[in-house]
């Protein structure tokens, strides 16, 4: 099992991942050095599978907008602890 992030407008992988949290850790470091909607709008086009051993997708994980929350939850989560 694994994990890939897609470029949705073009149709184009941009990384597979092993685990969940390595996507989401390479889409926070993508956006770490942008403003809010510059961020958003990059994250927009992306959406994160999930792909078994044999290489066909599984699951959407999150597409677009969800996606921007999904990246930051666990961020927010430790903030307010």
């Amino acid at each position: 099992m694994g994990y890939e992030i897609w470029d949705r407008y073009e149709r184009a992988l941009i990384d597979d991942f092993d685990d969940q949290g390595a996507a989401f850790d390479y889409l926070r470091e993508l956006v770490r050095t942008m403003k809010v909607g510059e961020a958003v709008q990059e994250v927009d086009r992306m959406q994160l599978v999930r792909v078994s051993d044999n290489g066909t997708t599984t699951e959407v994980i999150a597409a677009g907008a969800d996606l921007v929350g999904l990246i930051f939850r666990p961020a927010v989560a430790e903030a307010h602890n």
